[in-house]
């Protein structure tokens, strides 16, 4: 099955936000969000998030553009009506993402099916 690529995203991220280092692939949430700092107490899951699935959706674009088959894992967001924010004195909307992924119901057994399995 078609996925993305961890360098298709990386392409749709701030530089450096997701780099390559002893065999295991590191996210710099700082870069990714655009911030001089981050701490594992900030409130900023939700904005991470959304930045995040926002590259996945443009990388995914993409790739669909050029490539077969086509997938729709990674869909744009549904933006739900504006509404006034009293407590910042701004119009937002929210946003809902959607990740679409297909898992085994078994995920500890994995096997091909047997052409006399199901009636073939």
């Amino acid at each position: 099955m078609p996925d993305l690529t961890f360098n298709n995203v990386a392409a749709k991220l701030p530089a450096n936000s997701l780099t390559a280092s002893g065999g295991d692939i590191l996210i710099s949430v700082k870069a990714v969000m655009g911030e001089a700092n981050v701490s594992l107490s900030d409130q900023k899951l939700g904005e991470f998030i959304a930045k995040f699935l926002e590259a996945c959706s443009k990388a995914q674009t993409d790739h669909n553009a050029i490539n077969n088959p086509k997938f729709r894992s990674y869909n744009p967001p549904a933006a739900g009506a504006p509404f006034y924010d009293t407590d910042t004195g701004s119009y937002h909307s929210t946003f809902t993402y959607t990740v679409s992924v297909d898992i085994p119901l078994d995920q500890n057994v994995v096997r091909a099916v047997e052409s006399t399995t199901a009636g073939f």
